[in-house]
């Protein structure tokens, strides 16, 4: 049940991303019209590609590594709300794995203190 929603929260991200960048983005007339304010500002700087001297554009589609941190904290912040889990829980109580976790500490070697 569990895995289950979290895995089909991460494909309805997903598919909402892949519709996304293959429709194109919404234009809005005003920026009042998205919530932005009419200080929000818009600039574009650098280049999209530093050799060939493109510049960059307001439009410019980027990759985005390492979602992982962010699209697991959401879960589990889901997770929160339905009261399914805790903030104050111990990792081991739902991850039992993790119960004998060990932290490696530093040993400094007989030698080297004489």
């Amino acid at each position: 049940m569990l895995t289950t929603r979290v895995i089909l929260a991460l494909a309805l991200v997903l598919t909402f991303v892949g519709r996304a960048h293959a429709q194109g983005l919404p234009r809005a007339a005003a920026r009042g019209e998205v919530g932005l304010s009419s200080l929000a500002y818009r600039e574009s700087f650098g280049f999209r590609d530093r050799e060939a001297q493109a510049p960059m554009s307001p439009d410019a589609i980027h990759r985005i590594a390492s979602m992982t941190k962010p699209l697991v904290s959401v879960a589990a912040m889901m997770l929160v709300e339905e009261g399914r889990l805790s903030l104050t829980d111990p990792v081991a109580l739902h991850l039992p794995e993790l119960k004998e976790l060990k932290v490696g500490v530093e040993k400094k070697d007989d030698a080297s203190s004489t």
